[in-house]
């Protein structure tokens, strides 16, 4: 095998290492880009939080009270840029770190889990990972392919110290990468209609933060010509805002809620009641009356002075399963109105009785 000078290659050592196993060119594998962050920069979801008790199939408990699950996405500039690699080495560090642990699953790994096992353990869904663009191991039919991980065998950041539960932390002069080869073939790399690429997702009950420098084509195009690496902080208190899915400036980049959400002011959606059961057996659980269209301003005039509702049960437990509304004369279901509730002659009582191809042509539905 051909010697490849990796000192060269070092700020991106991936490029040496699948040179003798993959078909991709040098120049493929390293940019000759700027280092400038250009408008990138790290957007964090909440996904899952105070987990609580994941029972599996077994019947075996694991206990993630007062953990939450949070999604780490690279904000792009455009849809066809491409997110190929985030690589660390001592001269820029990468990091993802908590003040506690972070949550391993006994059959997840270091990078995005396989969905077959949710069903029987439910539980690898909140596994930590890392990723380009998959939340669930590749789907090949989709144009999506897996992520690689190439690290520094000495200190096994990614595999090792991460995979553990402790914080990922590569900064040897060697460095570790987690990457796709070719990323104009993979679909998992294109920022897409949302502008986000997933590198990550991790469960912990602490604060996180950290550094991560990335390698990104702008254009679609994998060459040192539109390569960029930015290099960026993960710092949720910069994230704070209204993090209250029916506040009328809900924030969906809001990683903290800073007190600012408001409920009054929305235009034409907004939380109208939420009432609590009277019963102390089932705390945690509320009914949502969410008005979805006010139609003084959507153009039907057949329903011009109305308002279009939506009721949810809003429940404790992120797996929690509604399984049937009902009522008797011990505990009366009553929904009512101040006048008439609309009924169009081609709707029906459940949305299955509803043919969606009238759609188009009677707009009251």
């Amino acid at each position: 095998m051909p010697k490849i000078n990796l000192f060269v290659y070092r700020v991106f050592f991936v490029a040496a290492m699948l040179f003798a196993t993959s078909h991709c060119t040098m120049a493929q594998l390293t940019c000759d880009g700027s280092d400038e962050n250009g408008n990138f920069s790290i957007v964090i979801d909440t996904i899952a939080t105070n987990i609580g008790i994941v029972t599996d199939l077994s019947g075996a408990d694991t206990n993630l009270t007062g953990y939450n699950t949070y999604q780490l996405f690279l904000q792009c500039e455009s849809s066809n840029d491409l997110l190929q690699a985030v690589f660390g080495d001592s001269s820029k560090p990468v990091t993802i770190e908590t003040s506690t642990v972070f949550y391993q699953a006994e059959l997840g790994s270091a990078i995005e889990p396989n969905p077959s096992v949710f069903a029987f353990m439910p539980q690898v869904q909140y596994d930590s990972f890392v990723t380009i663009g998959l939340e669930t191991s590749a789907v090949n039919s989709n144009g999506e392919s897996p992520t690689q991980i190439a690290e520094d065998s000495d200190v096994n950041p990614i595999n090792g110290a991460f995979e553990d539960g402790q914080d990922l932390i590569i900064n040897s002069f060697t460095g570790s990468s987690w990457y796709i080869a070719d990323a104009e073939q993979a679909s998992n790399c294109a920022a897409g209609d949302d502008l986000r690429v997933l590198f990550a997702q991790v469960t912990t009950d602490g604060d996180i933060n950290g550094d991560i420098q990335f390698q990104v084509y702008r254009n679609g195009t994998q060459n040192s010509a539109n390569c960029l690496r930015p290099y960026l902080q993960i710092n949720p208190l910069n994230q704070a805002g209204c993090t209250e899915t029916a506040a009328c400036n809900f924030d969906p980049s809001a990683f903290i809620d800073d007190g600012s959400c408001d409920f009054c002011s929305c235009a034409d959606t907004s939380i109208v009641n939420s009432v609590s059961f009277p019963s102390d057996s089932v705390p945690g659980y509320f009914l949502d009356s969410e008005l979805i269209a006010n139609h003084d301003t959507t153009g039907l005039t057949e329903l011009e002075g109305m308002k279009t509702y939506r009721l949810y049960v809003a429940t404790a437990e992120p797996n929690d399963t509604l399984t049937a509304v009902y009522g008797n004369d011990q505990t009366p279901l009553d929904i009512q109105s101040t006048s008439t509730f609309f009924h169009s002659s081609l709707g029906g009582v459940t949305p299955n009785s509803i043919q969606t191809l009238f759609y188009d042509f009677d707009p009251a539905l």
